[in-house]
């Protein structure tokens, strides 16, 4: 039996297949473009919902909670001293200490 012999055999028998069986046919072929009319569905609903946040600076802008303004403004004027391992002294800095350095001294 030559091999265009067996392909000819393997496609009738798959055909016959597929045709006595044409519902499952049918879902195999209608499944995946139903869950992706679902998805694309899902994603158009979902972008009306989508907060656009514009860019800008928060760096300036005025905090509605004054406790939390006083907390800041008070940790803000604490003195936080690590004493240097090198032995010299200087001047205790927040945004070095608040950003994790392990010395927190302007150099």
């Amino acid at each position: 039996m030559s091999s265009s012999s067996q392909l000819r055999a393997l496609l009738r028998k798959n055909y016959q297949i597929k045709r006595a069986q044409c519902c499952q046919t049918s879902c195999e072929l209608l499944s995946p473009l139903l869950i992706t009319w679902l998805l694309v569905g899902a994603y158009h609903l979902f972008q009306d919902f989508k907060q656009v946040i514009p860019a800008e600076v928060y760096v300036n802008q005025k905090l509605n909670n004054p406790e939390l303004a006083t907390f800041l403004q008070a940790a803000s004027e604490m003195e936080f001293y690590v004493k240097p391992q090198d032995g010299t002294e200087g001047r205790p800095s927040l945004d070095k200490l608040l950003s994790g350095q392990d010395v927190c001294f302007k150099a």
